[in-house]
């Protein structure tokens, strides 16, 4: 079955929320400087921003690895947040939402309960007496209904982690929330009040209690959905290297601000639910992804050199169901005592098991649509 790509939702042809060119059809959304069809600076910031996430869930070991793990944690995530909405159409009637959310539940929860379920097979492969526990596949119902990205207690019951696939439900539910305030509200600023107010709510419920599927933080994310909707309107092609260089200091000041001490990981991070000195930790987040985003536009003016890259940030959905089960080969890429030789071999590891996934896929689809053309000419 072939996977979407959830982070460049442009890739999928006629799916209703991913239409091409964000055409203004609602008073309250904004006409895009964002051109029609793909935008490679996208799809290279997306490249950048995978890779930093292998990178960043490899490399933490002593000042120089929480260092790295600190700057990467600041905006990775809420990057691929931020550009989702850039990407997407907001809904202009309730009958439109609703078919919208119905194609992107198929799109995105679809890949998390599909990766879910082969890392539960290979767990069995390796341990068969497990088919027979009761005990671990309750405990893997619980893990599924929490979809927590970290290990906690719920109700006084243990949960195992979910893993990097939070993000899948996050990313639906935010959106779908996004999407219904935007279509509710008249006015920017009504959506940027309620926008700012559930995400306060989100981030303090999270503290307190993790809500199942990830819940809190869909709803702690909303501000960034807000600057993507707002990055509708902005023209990141004019003068980037000035704007990369302002939002460049940004980013560092404030996220020395929020980690004054490697010693004291404080940084943002959602799947820990930790917000540290908000709202300075999500200025730091949208000030990273600015940044990236203006360095991506100035290297995408050599086309042809940062083509690999823009392949892995237009595919990075492939890439990120293949780096959450990448612990099954850890021998292949783990070197004991060299974190930064580790996520080099993770890296080159997993791109090419994404590479020969890649290919499958597209001889997959070839097929596919051999078998569809030959039945309809038997049709006709």
């Amino acid at each position: 079955m072939a996977v979407p790509n959830a982070f460049d939702e442009r890739s999928i042809p006629n799916l209703p929320g991913v239409e091409r060119g964000d055409i203004d059809l609602n008073k309250t959304e904004p006409k895009t400087a964002v051109k029609t069809g793909r935008v490679q600076w996208i799809d290279f910031a997306k490249g950048i921003a995978i890779l930093a996430t292998i990178l960043g869930h490899t490399a933490d070991v002593g000042k120089t690895g929480s260092d790295v793990r600190a700057l990467i944690f600041s905006f990775h995530m809420p990057l691929f947040f931020i550009l989702s909405i850039l990407t997407y159409r907001c809904s202009n009637s309730l009958e439109e939402y609703k078919m919208k959310q119905k194609k992107a539940a198929k799109h995105l929860l679809v890949p998390a309960v599909v990766v879910f379920a082969i890392a539960t097979v290979i767990e069995c492969v390796q341990d068969t007496t497990l088919l027979t526990q009761f005990e671990y596949w309750q405990g893997k119902l619980y893990t599924f209904i929490i979809g927590s990205g970290t290990s906690v207690e719920y109700s006084g019951i243990s949960v195992a982690a979910f893993g990097i696939a939070w993000f899948f439900f996050a990313l639906f539910i935010g959106r779908a929330i996004f999407d219904y305030i935007h279509l509710s509200m008249k006015e920017d600023s009504q959506i940027l009040v309620v926008s700012m107010i559930v995400g306060a709510i989100g981030m303090i419920w999270g503290m307190l209690m993790q809500l199942p599927f990830s819940l809190d933080i869909a709803l702690a994310i909303m501000p960034f959905f807000y600057w993507g909707y707002r990055m509708k309107r902005m023209d990141l092609t004019k003068s980037p290297l000035k704007k990369a260089l302002i939002w460049g200091v940004i980013w560092i000041v404030t996220l020395m601000i929020t980690v004054p001490d490697w010693e004291i990981r404080i940084y943002l991070e959602l799947a820990n639910r930790r917000y540290p000195l908000f709202p300075i930790c999500f200025i730091t987040a949208v000030a990273g992804t600015m940044c990236i985003s203006e360095l991506s536009v100035i290297f995408c003016k050599a086309k042809h050199l940062v083509k690999p890259i823009v392949f892995l940030g237009r595919n990075s959905l492939y890439l990120l169901c293949v780096h959450i089960l990448d612990g099954n080969w850890e021998s292949v890429w783990h070197v004991e005592g060299h974190q930064f030789h580790t996520a080099l071999r993770r890296c080159v590891a997993d791109i090419i098991v994404f590479l020969v996934v890649m290919l499958v896929l597209t001889a997959w689809k070839k097929i596919r649509r051999s078998i569809q053309t030959k039945k309809a000419q038997s049709c006709v």
